[in-house]
């Protein structure tokens, strides 16, 4: 069963560094996002090489 990392706050700062450390290490990453689409977007266009889903929390 593989893991799947739920970031929250994974558009900037601590949160968007720790989304692209895990993707890099080809790990599945949930961006968890509240207002910013757009920003929530750019994070997942950066992070191509893992799933990611973001819902509006």
């Amino acid at each position: 069963m593989s893991k799947i990392a739920l970031i929250t706050g994974a558009n900037r700062g601590l949160g968007h560094n720790t989304a692209l450390s895990i993707a890099r290490q080809n790990g599945d990453i949930i961006v968890a996002y509240r207002r910013n689409t757009t920003q929530a977007e750019a994070v997942g266009a950066e992070i191509r090489t893992s799933t990611v889903i973001s819902e509006k929390l």
